[in-house]
């Protein structure tokens, strides 16, 4: 199954950012995303059960996902090596992130592009989690 993953990797690299109960902001590189409806305009992203990222997700239901320009893309192997359980990743890695228009999560200054995400659906995969968002709103 890993060379079959490796044949259609890489995906786009996003990064979704969420959010604790407490506001907690953590980052995440992610490439296991894709668009699901134009109307209303939704994505899924697809997370590992183990991941700091789902749970955060599951408490407060909404994330952004972002694009990175292309500064930030040498840094996405060392901020997907990392747990945000463990580590503050915005501050360690000098992540900017700016408000959010309609979420309460924000999203990454340096994006090519970012969807502000409510959860509408979380479903069991496995050992993953598939979250069902609609998008409020996009900034490119």
């Amino acid at each position: 199954m890993k060379d079959a993953f490796r044949m259609t990797a890489p995906h786009i690299l996003a990064y979704v950012i969420s959010k604790d109960s407490a506001g907690s902001v953590n980052a995440m590189g992610l490439s296991w995303w894709t668009f699901v409806s134009n109307r209303p305009p939704a994505l899924l992203i697809c997370l590992s059960r183990s991941k700091h990222t789902i749970r955060n997700i599951e408490q407060t239901r909404q994330f952004s996902l972002c694009i990175p320009d292309e500064s930030l893309r040498g840094q996405a192997k060392k901020i997907c090596s990392s747990s945000g359980a463990e580590v503050d990743k915005i501050a360690q890695f000098g992540l900017e992130l700016a408000p959010a228009r309609k979420i309460s999560v924000p999203v990454l200054k340096k994006s090519c592009a970012c969807f502000e995400c409510s959860v509408q659906n979380i479903v069991d995969a496995g050992d993953h989690a598939i979250c069902i968002a609609e998008i409020q709103d996009y900034a490119v």
